[in-house]
């Protein structure tokens, strides 16, 4: 987009639409005591709902990438978003527990199939040639201000009243809609892709055996397992939600208010700074690299920290800049997609295979680190020595895959001169 008005524009309906079609069908996230009032039931069936769009959605990241590559970034974002405002709706308007899972099933196809890697492409084709890695970090910088905007709106909405939870849906369904429409008018057409393609002629359509060459592409596996090093150190930082009050005596309600800020807000200030970083060193792997030694040094500080309780704030504040580090490398590390000269064509499906690699640890990284530091149902202190050797290893392998993805970058570069 050569409009910067339209640019930023796009970009605020990026992070918008992500927030918004990751709210409900992680409902059972911020609402699930009320949901067991609003449905009559038990928590383990309210949280059954995540369970069975979970399952769905990994089974959904390849296609979702094909899917995207096939009919167009733009037409499935239209398309996701009035699809997810429709079942926003009907959502509101039952109380079966039965119905409710068939519309999260839905919802997967919808915020997954159609509009996960569409969401990827759109931002990858926002801004000017070598602009990606700055799209992404502003994305996911935004996606931290309206969480924590519209969670706010929400926490308003529903109050101690449970049976107001269908108006958190009927909002979602408006926004749903009106960003459809807004996204009809500021984005490029589909077919304006060859303005971003490296060069390639994008009038080759996509076919099937595309699909084989993307799985062939070794920096596609390289971008796909340091995405996944990263998240899964993410992840593990939850566990200082138990090493806080255990160590340095937090109460509950101010390990809460941490934990706001180490998963959403930290990332408003996270990503521009990856932003800055990039553009200063001229490569988003080389950032990812300073990220993750930064990372390593801040959680030997924290280590060493001596275990007393007037030392909470030192310990707050090391807690925060250790998920300041992994954010910022967070929102850049897609921008290697285009570093790596991957066409656009098959961006998407390039996604959805780095999705899949990526994101595969949602189903067993929460279950190991909580058998790390517990016993008998009780936090387990020398279980987080452990846990910092597993954040250690994953930061290594981090690293060693993005210096895989520089070499590939380089090979490619030297091939084209």
């Amino acid at each position: 987009m050569n409009n910067k008005r339209k640019y930023y524009t796009a970009l605020v309906l990026l992070a918008v639409s992500y927030v918004s079609m990751y709210y409900v069908p992680y409902l059972y996230y911020y609402f699930g005591n009320q949901m067991v009032e609003y449905f009559n039931t038990d928590l383990p069936t309210i949280a059954s709902f995540v369970q069975v769009y979970g399952t769905a959605a990994f089974i959904l990241y390849i296609p979702a990438g094909v899917v995207a590559d096939m009919f167009g970034a733009k037409r499935l974002m239209i398309l996701s978003l009035a699809a997810t405002s429709v079942l926003s709706l009907l959502y509101g308007m039952t109380t079966s527990v039965t119905v409710v899972r068939w519309i999260t099933i839905g919802m997967a196809i919808s915020t997954i199939l159609t509009f996960w890697s569409a969401w990827l492409k759109s931002i990858a084709r926002a801004g000017a040639p070598g602009e990606s890695a700055k799209s992404f970090g502003l994305v996911y910088s935004m996606t931290g201000i309206f969480t924590v905007l519209f969670g706010t709106i929400c926490t308003f909405i529903v109050g101690d009243d449970s049976s107001n939870l269908k108006w958190v849906l009927y909002f979602y369904a408006v926004i749903f809609a009106l960003t459809a429409v807004l996204v009809q008018w500021i984005f490029p057409s589909d077919n304006d892709e060859s303005l971003q393609d490296n060069g390639e002629d994008n009038q080759e359509k996509f076919e099937v055996s595309l699909i084989w060459k993307v799985a062939k592409m070794p920096v596609v596996w390289f971008i796909g397992l340091a995405a996944m090093s990263w998240y899964m150190f993410q992840s593990t930082t939850a566990a200082y939600n138990q090493y806080l009050p255990t160590v340095y005596d937090l109460s509950f309600k101010q390990t809460s208010f941490v934990s706001v800020w180490r998963t959403n807000g930290v990332i408003i200030f996270a990503g521009p700074a990856a932003i800055w970083l990039q553009s200063r060193v001229k490569q988003t792997t080389k950032a990812m690299n300073i990220l993750g030694v930064a990372a390593a040094v801040l959680i030997a500080v924290l280590i060493f920290l001596p275990n007393e309780h007037t030392l909470a704030i030192p310990a707050i504040i090391l807690v925060l800049a250790i998920a300041f580090m992994s954010l910022g490398a967070r929102s850049i590390y897609f921008g290697t997609i285009e570093e790596s000269k991957i066409p656009m064509r098959v961006v998407g499906t390039a996604t959805g295979f780095i999705s899949l690699i990526a994101y595969i640890s949602d189903i067993f990284i929460h279950g190991i680190v909580a058998d790390m530091i517990t016993r008998d149902g009780v936090t387990y202190l020398p279980g987080f020595r452990n846990l910092f050797t597993l954040q250690y290893g994953l930061l290594a392998l981090a690293i060693v895959m993005t210096l895989l993805i520089y070499r590939e970058v380089k090979k490619v570069n030297k091939a084209k001169v």
